[in-house]
């Protein structure tokens, strides 16, 4: 969670990468204000699907606070509100993750081999189970971008 945030402060404030954004270091020191405060407010609630305050980065004033914050909301909704959340909601907010990192990053995670198991389980759910094989050489001998034009082609993105 950590990371997060201190990759979305990098970010609102238009600084190169998270290793800039010290962990205890005050969002006032770093220069925020109501605006960039918000700003990060709507970042961090597009990636964790929590409804945040606007005050959040005056109420948690360091990115390691924050994250703590974060982390005890999402684990206390766990049991509750997330297995609720529709499956388009939890894609946009893969969505909303994704575009937060970069692909050196999106590499070093597994999300990609994870989406490509999950097409290949899945798949088009109007396809016939033996067109199922055709699908799945398909996803494997796609690049990242591939697959990812075939994820935001299948949810009207593109």
């Amino acid at each position: 969670m950590l990371d997060t945030v201190r990759r979305n402060v990098a970010a609102v404030l238009g600084h190169g990468g998270p290793e800039t954004v010290e962990p205890g270091r005050a969002f006032k020191d770093f220069g925020f204000d109501s605006l960039t405060a918000v700003e990060l407010r709507n970042r961090l609630g597009t990636v964790t699907g929590l409804r945040l305050t606007a005050t959040l980065v005056f109420d948690h004033p360091t990115p390691t606070a924050l994250a703590q914050h974060l982390h005890h909301e999402l684990t206390r909704d766990a049991g509750s509100a997330a297995t609720s959340v529709p499956v388009s909601v939890g894609l946009d907010q893969l969505e909303a993750g994704l575009s937060a990192m970069t692909w050196e990053e999106i590499g070093r995670t597994d999300v990609v081999s994870r989406l490509r198991e999950l097409l290949a389980k899945y798949g088009d759910a109007q396809e016939a189970p033996s067109s199922s094989a055709a699908l799945v050489d398909q996803l494997e001998s796609a690049t990242d971008g591939e697959l990812f034009k075939m994820v935001d082609e299948d949810l009207g993105i593109l």
